[in-house]
């Protein structure tokens, strides 16, 4: 059986709200899936309370991209929520809290979807 979560994402051009599949596949967590939601009924799923502790994360070649912008990555703000990703290299500014900076290959060890 896999394990799978749900990891909520702000869209990097719209700031709307969305989901990212995420699925453990031989110790690594793939990105599979992306859907728009509400911040209301994400909170109702308890989407806003989970998360993912450790591993490596990457995109599945399948995953369709963010349902707003088709960003097909995420990325990590320090303020620690997920939004898609622009190209690395690219100036971009968080959605959540409007930090700005360029986009960088990096690791995270924990991924906590958060308050939105």
């Amino acid at each position: 059986m896999r394990e799978a979560t749900v990891i909520m994402a702000r869209c990097a051009k719209n700031k709307k709200p969305f989901g990212i599949t995420m699925e453990k596949r031989g110790g690594v967590w793939k990105g599979v899936w992306a859907f728009a939601t509400r911040e209301a009924s994400a909170k109702k799923e308890g989407f806003d309370k989970e998360s993912i502790k450790g591993g490596d994360i990457e995109m599945d070649k399948e995953y369709p991209g963010c349902p707003y912008c088709g960003n097909n990555d995420f990325c990590t703000c320090l303020c620690g929520k997920v939004f898609c990703d622009l190209p690395t290299g690219s100036m971009t500014e968080c959605p959540h809290c409007g930090m700005k900076g360029v986009t960088s290959v990096g690791y995270n060890e924990t991924i906590e979807s958060g308050a939105f």
